[in-house]
């Protein structure tokens, strides 16, 4: 994705009063240190063969050179860190800056589930994090992991806000991270992607705003037409479609929102899901939006995963929940096919697995996909194919 000086300050157009305003809302966010991670972690320095560097030396670019040191000074862990190429070194690394910033007040990352795989290494590493920590230090973690689950807040009684992914099938992970974080505010982000930042919270509205100071956006209906902000529809599914300075020309995001309402003129957004990921057994053709939306409910990080033997799909949940094949069945079955299909029998009933490690093999998958720490998005929907099998072997 090629980026360029217009580019980022296109990004500053939208993140700065996305800043503002959520200063504006939780003030307690300044009192402390700051957790950011923008760019991928795990990947170290490189450069293409004329000599440009790949990807930005310090997400401080994001803000500006203006704001780059007093964003540096707020930093709890080292940008430096996420150049470590080894994922056991760069968790290590990164669990001791956190644990050392007692401090700590905002943390700001795209996926939930990046936190919930970071924190579910703290106690595999917490023999090797002691050696690291002073003996205050030491103390807050041996506390924190010696009750019944995680104590966050002794670990970071002042962490006030954490800004993540809590739409679409990152809904189930952010309310599994409410859980952790109590003391906590799970503030959603909007769609701000590597090309662009597309949407973004604003207020205590029930939606995001489309960032049209930041690239040109085309909302693609189901139809086919391009429309503009102010011709969506509310209630209506829109595939995404940008232009930015940097040099991307129509470019399709593959990402889909629901138009939710309106903020004066602008119209409010909701993540949906990815387009083009769909499982069609049977002629269901269910696609990741609309079973995430079906997995919402459930409150725990799910998956559904498509089987072939006999043909059907397979619900995991990361937690047993009372009743969750009947609710999902139900969501599932507002797609006409699939009713059809499993009232005649093509598809076989909603099978259901107990797999408590879920989110960190999703993680680890993502990784094997080619994706990179921090950049890791987690699906609802898995079709048919050699990644349905190796799910359905765990």
């Amino acid at each position: 994705i090629p980026y360029t000086q217009l580019g980022l300050a296109d990004f500053r157009a939208a993140v700065l009063p996305w800043l503002g305003d959520l200063i504006a809302r939780r003030p307690a966010i300044t009192k402390g240190r700051a957790y950011v991670t923008v760019s991928p972690a795990t990947r170290g320095l490189r450069t293409t063969a004329g000599g440009l560097s790949i990807g930005l030396g310090s997400d401080a670019a994001y803000l500006g050179e203006e704001l780059a040191p007093a964003f540096a000074a707020l930093l709890a862990v080292s940008p430096a860190v996420a150049a470590l190429k080894d994922v056991g070194e760069w968790q290590l690394a990164t669990l001791a800056g956190l644990i050392a910033a007692e401090d700590l007040s905002f943390v700001s990352l795209w996926s939930p589930t990046y936190l919930l795989a970071l924190l579910g290494a703290l106690e595999p590493k917490a023999e090797e994090l002691l050696a690291l920590l002073n003996s205050a230090q030491r103390r807050r973690l041996e506390s924190a992991l010696a009750a019944r689950k995680l104590d966050t807040e002794r670990l970071w009684p002042s962490l006030d806000c954490i800004s993540c992914w809590c739409d679409g099938a990152s809904a189930g992970y952010a309310r599994q991270l409410g859980e952790m974080f109590p003391h906590s505010q799970i503030d959603p982000k909007g769609l701000l992607a590597t090309e662009a930042a597309v949407t973004v919270p604003w207020r205590t509205l029930a939606g995001a705003v489309p960032a049209i100071g930041s690239c040109v956006i085309e909302f693609h209906d189901s139809t086919g037409q391009a429309l503009l902000c102010d011709s969506l529809r509310e209630g209506e599914v829109y595939r995404l479609v940008i232009t930015t300075r940097s040099g991307l020309y129509r470019y399709d995001l593959g990402d889909r929102v629901e138009c939710t309402g309106w903020a004066g003129a602008a119209p409010l957004l909701r993540f949906i899901g990815r387009a083009g990921v769909t499982s069609d057994l049977a002629g269901e053709k269910l696609d990741d939006g609309f079973v995430a939306a079906a997995l919402t409910g459930l409150g725990v990080p799910a998956l559904l995963v498509a089987r072939t033997e006999p043909p059907g799909y397979v619900l995991m949940l990361q937690e047993p929940i009372e009743r969750a094949g009947d609710q999902v069945e139900a969501s599932l079955a507002n797609n006409p096919h699939y009713a059809y299909a499993r009232r005649i029998g093509q598809l076989a009933p909603l099978q259901l697995i107990h797999n408590p490690h879920l989110s960190a093999q999703l993680t680890r998958s993502g990784l094997e996909r080619g994706q990179r720490m921090g950049d890791l998005k987690p699906v609802a929907l898995v079709p048919a194919g050699s990644a349905a099998k190796d799910w359905l072997a765990l």
